[in-house]
């Protein structure tokens, strides 16, 4: 009996740096997942790397597979208090194409442009949320090596260490509320490893507390704030594959960030290279 192919999130720069072969045998090892974070990336780079990614992908019907985004993931566990699945387990359906003329080097017409940038717009507008995470977590930071007498890195590995525990991520969920003040989440003690609620916490504050360990001074200035928006931006797009990666147990990404958050939570997940020390 075969065993099942391991599935994996497909992250831009690993498509971007494959030709058409490589792609083939990367799909002969791993069931290759196309997340919408991925298309809109695609959809908004440059005419010349556009064209390059979807030239990688094959042609004809049902290219690769389409998952549903974190938010139908999360929308469904509030409505239902039940975890969605695995993202393969709920892909899009089938029966589509990519345009062929994705595959040529030049501008969209005006009206996908407009709907580009409405999505763009809308991601955005996160922005905002992820800065106040990463000035709470420099808070944080700051109090955990005061209170323990210890380096801010030591303080950051100590945080990072109850991301990984389910009962005090539990804890904090706990209190999580909506803004006026109700509680919304399913019963935290319902929650396990595989909720997208929890993952969406872990990895929300996993990234915020590798920026707020870096430059979380620097989140003070409203200057500042503004020249690294498009950083924060990216790094709301990179948050967006490490929960479905993490979510589904497999990922395809050569950002090192990534694959080390990855790791911590999955640690036998599947990663794609094959780790070697990164």
């Amino acid at each position: 009996m075969n065993e099942p192919v391991q599935a994996l999130i497909l992250d831009k720069n690993v498509l971007q740096g494959a030709f058409s072969a490589g792609y083939q045998a990367l799909a002969g090892r791993y069931r290759l997942l196309m997340p919408d974070v991925l298309f809109f990336e695609l959809m908004k780079a440059d005419p010349i790397v556009r064209a390059r990614c979807f030239r990688a992908l094959p042609t004809g019907d049902n290219p690769i597979a389409l998952t549903h985004h974190i938010g139908e993931h999360l929308h469904h566990e509030l409505e239902t208090g039940q975890p969605l699945g695995r993202p393969s387990e709920h892909v899009l359906p089938r029966g589509f194409r990519f345009n062929p003329l994705l595959q040529i080097a030049k501008a969209l017409p005006a009206e996908v442009e407009e709907l580009v940038e409405a999505q763009r717009a809308e991601h955005m507008a996160r922005v905002p949320d992820y800065v106040q995470r990463i000035r709470d977590m420099h808070q944080r930071l700051a109090e955990v090596s005061q209170e323990q007498r210890i380096s801010r890195p030591t303080a950051a590995e100590a945080i990072r260490a109850g991301l990984l525990d389910l009962p005090i991520v539990r804890e904090a969920m706990g209190g999580v509320r909506d803004p006026e003040g109700r509680a919304f989440l399913p019963p935290v003690d319902s929650l396990n490893a595989d909720s997208a609620l929890v993952v969406h916490f872990q990895v929300t504050h996993a990234l915020a507390l590798q920026r707020a360990l870096g430059h979380g001074g620097e989140f003070d200035s409203p200057a500042n704030v503004t020249r690294l928006t498009p950083a924060l931006a990216r790094e709301l797009f990179d948050a967006d594959y490490l929960m479905l990666g993490v979510l589904e147990g497999g990922l395809a990404t050569r950002e090192k960030r990534l694959r080390r958050i990855f790791r911590w939570f999955r640690p036998q997940g599947a990663l794609f290279p094959a780790p070697s020390g990164d």
